[in-house]
Parts: C-alpha cells; sequence; structure tokens
C-alpha cells in the first residue's frame, strides 16, 4: 500500500511540475521561432503565484537577455518587474509593466554601465521631468511632460553645447525650434504649427545664414550606398575553418557600430553573439572599414548607431 501511494505521489509531482515549466521555446535573430540550430536566443517559462515567469537568453555566451513576469502563459501581457540586458552581461533596462503599461520609474543604462536615461510612466505615458545623459556621463536631454501645456524639449552634445531646443504638443513640434552644430554655432532655425514645418533658415558651421535650405537629412551610410557596403562585407568576411556548424548552415551575428560627427566608427560591439571566431571576424568587418557619410539631421553632422546582421555561411 505504501509502495502504491509513494508511485502515485511521483506521478502526481512530475506531472505538477511539468505543467509549471514550458519547454525552452527557440528564436533567430529577428526573434522569429526557429529551430534550435538557427536559435539566436532561447526563453524559458516557470509558473509561480504570481505569473509566469520568463527569462530569455543569448545562446551565443549563455547570458541573460530579459528577465520578466507576464499574467498568462502565452507571454502576451506584462505584469509585473522586468530587466533587460546587453550581450556583454551589463543592464540595458529596468522598470514595472501593469496590464501591459509602463508604470512608476523606468531607468535605462549605456553599455558601459552609465546611466542613459531616467523617466516616470503612468498608464503607458511619461510624465513630469525626464532626464538623459550620454556614454560619457554629460547629460543628453531634458523634457518636461505635461499633458496640457506644450513639452519643453531641450537636447545637448557629448561635450556640453547645446543641440536643439523647443516645444512639443502631442508629439508634434510646435512654435519656434533651434538646431546647433557642435561647436555651438547655430545649425538651423525652424517654425511649426501642428507638427508641419512653416520656415526655416540654416545656418553654416561658421554660424553664417545660407542660401539653401533644401532638407538634407539622411541617415549615416556607407559611401557608395549598400551595395558598396555588401560587397566590402563579402571582401573581409571568411568562414572559420577549425569550425563546423551542426543542424544548420548559416549563423547571423548582429553588429552594432556607433558613426560620429565626422563619419568615423568610435564603437562596435556585437549586439547578439554566436561564438567568439565569428564575433570577432564580424567586428573586424567594422574596424577595417573606411570612414562613412556622418548622418546629417536639422542642417548639422550628428552621431548615429547603425546595425548589421552579418551572416555566414558554412560550404
Amino acid at each position: 500500500m505504501k509502495t502504491l501511494l509513494l508511485g502515485i505521489f511521483i506521478l502526481i509531482s512530475a506531472d505538477a511540475l511539468a505543467q509549471k515549466n514550458k519547454p525552452y521555446q527557440y528564436y533567430d535573430w529577428q526573434w522569429k521561432p526557429c529551430q534550435p540550430g538557427e536559435a539566436r536566443f532561447a526563453s524559458l517559462n516557470t509558473k509561480t503565484d504570481s505569473g509566469w515567469y520568463r527569462q530569455d537568453y543569448f545562446l551565443g555566451n549563455s547570458k541573460l537577455q530579459m528577465q520578466g513576469l507576464y499574467a498568462d502563459s502565452a507571454d502576451k501581457i506584462r505584469n509585473g518587474s522586468f530587466q533587460f540586458y546587453y550581450a556583454n552581461g551589463m543592464q540595458e533596462s529596468t522598470g514595472r509593466y501593469a496590464a501591459n503599461k509602463k508604470e512608476g520609474l523606468w531607468l535605462q543604462y549605456h553599455r558601459n554601465g552609465m546611466m542613459s536615461d531616467s523617466a516616470v510612466f503612468e498608464n503607458d505615458e511619461r510624465t513630469g521631468t525626464t532626464l538623459g545623459w550620454h556614454a560619457n556621463g554629460y547629460m543628453s536631454d531634458s523634457v518636461f511632460y505635461t499633458k496640457k501645456a506644450p513639452e519643453v524639449i531641450v537636447n545637448w552634445f557629448d561635450n556640453g553645447n547645446l543641440s536643439s531646443a523647443g516645444r512639443r504638443q502631442g508629439n508634434k513640434l510646435e512654435g519656434s525650434w533651434q538646431y546647433f552644430h557642435k561647436n555651438g554655432n547655430p545649425a538651423a532655425k525652424e517654425v511649426y504649427l501642428n507638427g508641419k514645418l512653416q520656415s526655416r533658415i540654416y545656418f553654416n558651421e561658421e554660424g553664417k545664414a545660407e542660401a539653401d535650405t533644401t532638407n538634407k537629412d539622411r541617415d549615416a551610410n556607407f559611401k557608395g550606398g549598400n551595395k558598396a557596403w555588401q560587397k566590402f562585407i563579402l571582401k573581409h568576411i571568411y568562414f572559420p575553418e577549425q569550425y563546423k556548424l551542426v543542424n544548420t548552415d548559416i549563423v547571423t551575428v548582429v553588429v552594432s557600430a556607433l558613426i560620429d560627427e565626422e563619419g568615423n566608427i568610435t564603437e562596435a560591439i556585437v549586439e547578439i553573439p554566436f561564438k567568439d571566431q565569428f564575433d570577432k571576424i564580424a567586428l573586424e568587418i567594422f574596424k577595417k572599414s573606411p570612414p562613412w557619410l556622418p548622418a546629417i539631421s536639422h542642417n548639422r553632422n550628428i552621431k548615429q548607431w547603425v546595425r548589421q546582421p552579418i551572416s555566414f555561411s558554412q560550404e
């Protein structure tokens, strides 16, 4: 009789454990469900008294990418504390959700550990004063959010000089906006009405007015365009001879790089890793790259991050 009861208890315990833990789910670099051999991320769900606790991992280095509490087993409703991490293990952001909406204090960090943003949310909307910082510690922006009066927004370059200042009403630029070159001289004066540009004046880096006010905005890009960039990648990419892929013939490493105001790549990091040999090759491609055409916003050069998936194919 005791043996029978013990057997029943073991069966019940195993069944309860199976119900509490969902099998690992696998995702590719674009967060699409996939087979384990193609995966860059793995997700583990555990049933708790408070909901479903989910942990996402970088498969390239087995480090945590996210942990947080969901109200449902399908992971559709975020409801609790969440933490997100970079591939280097440093925290990216932390805060709390209530029924899928951000609530309370949310903090964001740069990859070097410096704080990048501090904001308070009510019902998924920012409220009060939000502050931001560059990776070197200089303040990057200050925004005062209010539901009635226009929001006042001020931005700074990472050398401490003023970058832009103006007002926004309901996510639409309003009234007079001023933009500056990194050296402190004015770059543009623009006037908006309900988010629509009414007039603007451009200034060169010496602060002198320009006759041409044609929109010059662009993203940072490789000289020669995307085809030239893909050709450059193919010229410098190679498959590690000592490595053999299993259950797949192609893997993707994602690299992010910072293009400065002169077009130089000042920083390159592996955003989604695979293995050290592949990660190093992907980074070397950016290190060998010539200068890019820098991003332009409101008639002045600005820094911009670019994101590039680099795929290795096994013959």
